[in-house]
């Protein structure tokens, strides 16, 4: 890795962990503030500024099913999206969705709720096109990743814990913070190279669901 860019990203996780830290041990009703944390000081200063990070559910016009809680949705920079004029939870469809994240204090002791968005998020699917040529809807999945301030002791246990986590409840990539690792099914990294890992495969994610032309005219029957 550059040296340059090394430095820079140790300095950004010692940054962001200074945050988590000086935060720890005060009262809060929920991971609201781990998760405006890492949105505020973290992908909102990584991410161009027409990525738009809200909570909420999604939809998709493929079933009938919809996900639980979002934590934080990744809405691409021109998706329509639906928040009550009083609040800011959001109903999302699927195609407006560049990623779901689920952010957790820590990941070893939340896994069962990691596992449960992930397979409500799942159930959900992108419609990409009309038929193929078996006369099916194309459709792809939404990406989860979950991200985590404290979690196992190493990567290779994260890499076996996510491995042996079902298909169906086993988010795309996951992250921790603390003890630096980063694991998905293409790509793997600790230490200094965990954050950029991250960064990557989600850049890439960002930029392969950017190109998915929705007709969200489905939506209406």
């Amino acid at each position: 890795m550059h040296p340059i860019l090394k430095e820079r990203l140790e300095a950004v996780r010692s940054s962001f962990l200074a945050h988590y830290s000086g935060g720890s041990g005060l009262p809060k009703p929920s991971n609201g503030k781990d998760r405006e944390l890492f949105v505020n000081e973290f992908l909102s200063k990584v991410f161009p500024p027409d990525i738009r990070y809200v909570g909420g559910a999604i939809i998709d016009s493929v079933s009938a099913e919809r996900s639980g809680q979002i934590d934080v949705a990744l809405l691409l920079p021109s998706a329509p999206s639906f928040a009550m004029p009083a609040g800011d939870e959001r109903l999302m469809m699927a195609e407006s969705v560049a990623a779901a994240i689920e952010v957790k204090s820590n990941l070893s002791t939340d896994w069962n709720g990691v596992k449960s968005t992930t397979r409500q998020v799942k159930q959900l699917q992108k419609h990409v096109k009309d038929l193929d040529s078996d006369g099916k809807c194309i459709v792809a999945p939404i990406p989860v990743y979950a991200i985590g301030y404290k979690g196992w002791k190493s990567v290779w246990t994260l890499k076996e814990k996510w491995e042996e986590t079902p298909k169906e409840e086993r988010p795309d990539a996951v992250l921790m913070i603390e003890n630096p690792a980063f694991v998905s099914a293409n790509l793997m990294g600790e230490n200094e190279a965990e954050l950029f890992a991250f960064i990557s495969h989600l850049s890439q994610t960002i930029k392969a669901h950017s190109a998915i032309e929705a007709d969200l005219s489905r939506y209406i029957g």
